[in-house]
């Protein structure tokens, strides 16, 4: 199964799925618009999704729901503002800080929008510095830290907030752990967070 993926309407995408897949498009070819991939590639449903690009250049990576999903080189992140699915550079000024990038994420998963979310938290050099150029970089499906399915600022916000002011082991997870959740230990917020998030946190 193909599809093409259109944005900006200028650049093409496809996607080849492998034939045992159970769940996906039914059409070979569909659009999705760009203001989708700018709000990230969200998680796949099925089994073998395999996305690809004509396109040279750096790869923007996603997190994806299920088995044999992988998102091969070619997506342009700087057309179409992708990164990693889990960003926490979300102000673009190449630091992960807590009191700027930890601070609006804490506020956007609290529900604040706008100004609300920036005021007094755009880090020094960041390329985003307003809520409609921040909104986008906050993907909350990737920020479900521990793991149980939802995204929860008493819990995977609090888990994000203490990793990056450097706090480690219990002091991070503790109380901070929702019922369900499959990442319970600093080992695990650890590695999620190095491996998918863009941090390098020391154990």
């Amino acid at each position: 199964m193909k599809a093409l993926l259109q944005g900006l309407g200028l650049v093409t995408a496809v996607a080849v799925c492998s034939p045992g897949m159970a769940v996906g498009p039914s059409s070979q070819s569909y659009a999705m618009p760009s203001s989708v991939l700018n709000a990230g590639i969200g998680p796949a449903a099925g089994a073998g999704h395999d996305i690809a690009s004509s396109l040279g250049g750096p790869v923007a990576t996603a997190t994806v729901g299920a088995a044999s999903a992988r998102l091969h080189a070619g997506f342009q992140t700087a057309a179409y503002q992708l990164s990693a699915a889990c960003l926490l550079d979300v102000d673009g000024n190449g630091s992960i800080d807590a009191l700027t990038d930890g601070l609006m994420i804490l506020r956007a998963m609290f529900g604040l929008t706008g100004t609300s979310v920036t005021n007094n938290a755009i880090g020094t050099g960041a390329l985003r510095a307003t809520w409609a150029d921040i909104q986008p970089m906050i993907r909350m499906h990737a920020l479900d830290i521990d793991g149980n399915g939802t995204t929860d600022a008493l819990t995977d916000g609090l888990l994000v907030m203490r990793a990056l002011f450097g706090l480690t082991g219990a002091s991070v997870t503790n109380g901070a752990v929702a019922p369900g959740a499959s990442r319970t230990t600093w080992a695990d917020v650890r590695t999620f967070l190095n491996a998918s998030c863009g941090t390098s946190l020391a154990p």
